[in-house]
């Protein structure tokens, strides 16, 4: 551990208040494994009386970060795929186009996950958890693009990207 009781940071106007213990692991330790490792040590630390302010470091803020990004992702895809259904369903007027975009949408993640997972496997390690989110939302937007290029006219495409992206910037060329 690093501490202040020698006056190893002259900066320091305090002696004895502050000790930095730095957690090595070994190599193939997960890091939820690392993570629950750090918290062990920090409670036998605080069971013993002394003060802990607790575990910091990169991994526990990761992991602060993911479980914020897990609290509210449901909401957020919720609130893209309605809308999605909705703009499609007011500008196709029917059923057809929402099916077909989300359902491939749906459809893709499914086989990306599977696919993503059977490939870190064979390569020994494991999909980031932080990749989920990214995923969901390049497939929604990359399906949702295609699925209305395909399906409808060129104005129809065009209402629609402008209705999602909230401009009439955006000029794809259709035949």
């Amino acid at each position: 551990p690093i501490s202040n009781t020698r006056g190893l940071f002259p900066s320091s106007r305090e002696r004895g208040t502050t000790a930095i213990t730095f957690l090595y692991y070994r190599r193939g330790v997960g890091t939820t494994a690392q993570l629950a490792l750090a918290q062990t040590y920090e409670g036998r630390i605080r069971s013993s009386g002394d003060p802990v302010t607790g575990v910091t470091g990169t991994i526990p803020a990761r992991e602060a970060e993911f479980d914020q990004i897990n609290r509210t992702l449901p909401l957020v895809e919720a609130a893209t795929v309605g809308l999605i259904a909705l703009v499609l369903l007011v500008v196709f007027r029917g059923v057809g186009a929402p099916l077909v975009a989300l359902g491939a949408a749906g459809l893709s993640f499914l086989i990306s996950v599977r696919v993503l997972t059977w490939t870190a496997d064979r390569m020994g390690t494991e999909v980031p958890r932080e990749v989920e989110p990214v995923l969901v939302a390049l497939l929604l937007g990359l399906t949702t693009d295609y699925a209305v290029a395909v399906t409808g006219t060129g104005a129809q495409a065009q209402e629609v990207f402008d209705a999602l992206r909230g401009s009439s910037s955006f000029d794809p060329t259709f035949d």
